[in-house]
């Protein structure tokens, strides 16, 4: 097919005109909006460095004694997942641990606020929906 038979079958349309011009730019208009949305997406959404809330009472104390240590990416970090059990104390060594019960705190260091701190997400949740079944990352 060549473009000369696409030309011939249009032909009955006729030429563009200002209502052809006016719909093209309105629509070429509405795309920069469009592609900022879109890219405001990588800002919006970035998890930021969390850990579990700590249960009532417990807030005055260092969270080295509420939080378990995990090694993530070559860092020593609190546990983004695991709490203790129970009353802290010094030596954490054979303390239980529980996931997140009461949700988490969100670092504001980064960002003042995100999707994900807003409506309390983590990847958790959204793995559990999904198919991982509650694997904490």
């Amino acid at each position: 097919m060549s473009s000369n038979y696409y030309e011939e079958r249009i032909a009955f349309l006729g030429e563009w005109g200002p209502f052809q011009w006016t719909v093209f730019l309105l629509l070429s208009i509405s795309a920069i909006p469009n592609g900022h949305v879109g890219l405001s997406m990588v800002f919006l959404a970035d998890t930021p460095p969390h850990h579990c809330r700590l249960p009532e009472g417990a807030e005055e104390m260092p969270l080295n004694m509420s939080l378990p240590l995990e090694q993530v990416n070559e860092q020593i970090t609190f546990s983004r997942c695991q709490r203790y059990i129970g009353a802290p104390v010094n030596d954490t060594s054979d303390l239980q641990t529980e996931g997140c019960i009461d949700g988490w705190e969100y670092s504001k260091e980064q960002y003042s606020s995100t999707i994900v701190s807003e409506m309390k997400l983590t990847k958790v949740l959204v793995q559990t929906v999904i198919h991982d079944r509650g694997k904490c990352t």
